[in-house]
């Protein structure tokens, strides 16, 4: 993952994306995660990665 062009973790499930976004400061639920601009889903989408839950 990166924030801001930074690489700063590896997400290996939606579980670690929800945690990198959690500790950067931005409250996003599991709901919430496919619809919001802040996440650019990249080798699958937010349904492929949702299905790894």
């Amino acid at each position: 993952m990166s924030v801001r062009g930074q690489v700063v973790a590896l997400a290996r499930s939606l579980a670690d994306v929800l945690a990198v976004v959690h500790r950067i400061g931005i409250a996003l639920e599991w709901e919430e995660a496919g619809a919001t601009p802040l996440v650019e889903w990249q080798g699958g989408g937010f349904h492929v990665w949702r299905k790894r839950r």
